[in-house]
């Protein structure tokens, strides 16, 4: 073999391609002389090997125009077509969802399964918040609902609604909102003027 024609099989070895040339490493040999090459040189297996690699530098430049099947291992590669939601693989068999690369949502159009996927993460989102708030310092306004952290101070809370309540029992507190006493806060009254 010729110092080229080595080069060429280097280059298809290593996963460079397009092979450019190697004195002004900007022009792309033409892929006939590189097959030709190839041949002639009995190394057949690798003209496989370089089709797969002009296939995939293909693909890459051009993302918008062509996709390739989800599945790990599979070659299908195919032109999507806007519209096309549903995509069944001739070579695996297996059933992809385009809009939101996943599995086929078998029973569900994509908007139900996109607000399905969005109901489990704020379900999910939801149980992880309660359980922070269970068993801390967090209280619900039995008014608004709002969250309430204490951090000092007497167990009367004035929300962010207006309405007062108790932190300590939850109780709302209407019209005299010093009447309401809860807890141990007040167990002295002559202590704090009463």
């Amino acid at each position: 073999m010729t110092c080229f024609e080595n080069y060429i099989v280097n280059s298809i070895n290593s996963g460079k391609v397009p092979i450019k040339c190697p004195y002004c490493h900007k022009k792309d040999i033409n892929e006939i002389y590189i097959k030709d090459s190839l041949i002639q040189n009995q190394k057949e297996e690798l003209i496989e090997k370089f089709d797969k690699f002009n296939m995939n530098y293909f693909i890459m430049q051009h993302p918008d125009d062509i996709s390739c099947c989800p599945t790990p291992g599979c070659n299908y590669f195919f032109v999507y077509e806007e519209g096309d939601d549903q995509f069944i693989c001739p070579l695996c068999d297996n059933e992809y969802c385009l809009n939101y690369k996943t599995i086929w949502h078998e029973g569900k159009t994509c908007e139900e399964y996109k607000n399905g996927i969005i109901a489990n993460n704020e379900k999910k989102l939801d149980d992880l918040f309660y359980k922070f708030v269970k068993g801390s310092k967090f209280k619900q306004c039995p008014y608004c609902k709002h969250w309430v952290e204490k951090n000092e101070g007497c167990n009367h809370i004035a929300c962010k609604c207006g309405n007062h309540f108790c932190y300590n029992c939850g109780e709302k507190i209407n019209d005299n909102i010093y009447g309401h006493l809860c807890g141990d806060e007040y167990e002295n009254e002559e202590e704090i003027g009463f």
